[in-house]
């Protein structure tokens, strides 16, 4: 995909294996070392790309520890010390976006692309002071980019 690739190339994402294309972005936040941790794991054994686990039950075959069940069928008995890792917590849920100072309440959102880099930004401005106003007006709530036709277009707004 050619907006995963530029976006890699300007060092704004990076993904685990650059020969897959992503078909979900949820901002994960990784640095560069532990990314080239995370390639190394396939040097103990394979990636497995089934689908998403549906299940995983100790009603292996004799000899095998776990029987890992997938959505599209398949089914893989895997010996005891195998390390299985969930990616698909949503790290960015979508809430509706909503003034960010109000008062007496501080309602941390992404005001940004990164979260972390947001409840740091909304921090500073709460301690610098100045009016809701003037701080609302530095704290636009951002809009992750949803599915369908405009999320690729929405994607690159947030990194150029």
């Amino acid at each position: 995909d050619s907006l995963a690739a530029a976006l890699e190339t300007a060092g704004a994402i990076h993904r685990i294996d650059p020969g897959v294309t992503p078909t979900k972005f949820k901002f994960a936040i990784a640095s560069r070392a532990e990314v080239e941790a995370l390639r190394r794991v396939r040097d103990n054994g394979p990636i497995v790309r089934l689908g998403r686990l549906q299940s995983l039950t100790k009603e292996a075959d004799e000899g095998y520890e776990v029987l890992a069940t997938f959505e599209r069928g398949a089914k893989i008995d895997y010996p005891k010390g195998v390390l299985f890792v969930d990616c698909t917590a949503d790290g960015a849920p979508q809430r509706p976006p909503t003034t960010v100072f109000n008062g007496t309440n501080i309602h941390v959102q992404r005001i940004g692309v990164q979260f972390s880099m947001s409840a740091a930004a909304i921090a500073y401005l709460e301690a610098r002071g100045g009016t809701d106003e003037e701080k609302n007006r530095l704290a636009t709530p951002t809009r992750l980019p949803g599915r369908g036709a405009n999320a690729r277009r929405d994607l690159a707004r947030l990194f150029y």
